[in-house]
């Protein structure tokens, strides 16, 4: 096995002059919710706090898209290194801070040339506003959520055929 090959590989992609990240196997298979043992050290549920998506649409219309999308909703974007930051301030007296009410970073991972992954994570904020963003992408990017595209029961039959084929 090559040194590195495990690692994510950023790659720009020259016609659509966006930085994206490609993904091997092993770091697809790591990204599955039921690898997920954050659950044990955190309070909030994984599904509160990250989504994923799978699409076939390039990097350059998600991205896109999601600006519109965000912008449309009332959000302001910072953009960086293939992601985009989308953050809401709020100011009042629940928030007299002025600290961002929402916090959330979108990244597209390329697992081949003409299927995506899009990850929204948020670091903080009201969790029934990130639901609200995460059902407005789905809907208009007309998308998957990966808990949908993996369902263990599909895995096993998959794994099942694989075993039986042998």
């Amino acid at each position: 096995m090559e040194e590195g090959s495990l690692n994510m590989t950023e790659r720009n992609d020259i016609q659509d002059n966006i930085s994206i990240n490609q993904i091997n196997a092993f770091q697809l298979i790591g990204m599955s919710s039921c690898l997920d043992l954050s659950g044990f050290f955190e309070k909030e549920d994984a599904s509160e706090r990250k989504i994923r998506f799978a699409s076939n649409y390039s990097p350059a219309y998600l991205f896109e898209k999601l600006e519109s999308i965000v912008t449309k909703m009332g959000f302001q974007i910072q953009k960086s290194n293939g992601k985009l930051k989308v953050i809401q301030n709020c100011k009042g007296a629940a928030n007299p801070r002025g600290h961002e009410s929402l916090l959330i970073s979108a990244e597209v991972f390329e697992i081949n040339e003409s299927l995506y992954v899009i990850e929204l994570k948020k670091s903080s904020g009201d969790c029934s506003l990130y639901r609200q963003l995460c059902a407005t992408l789905s809907e208009d990017l007309g998308v998957c959520k990966s808990q949908e595209f993996f369902k263990q029961d599909s895995i096993r039959q998959d794994i099942g055929r694989y075993n039986s084929s042998f």
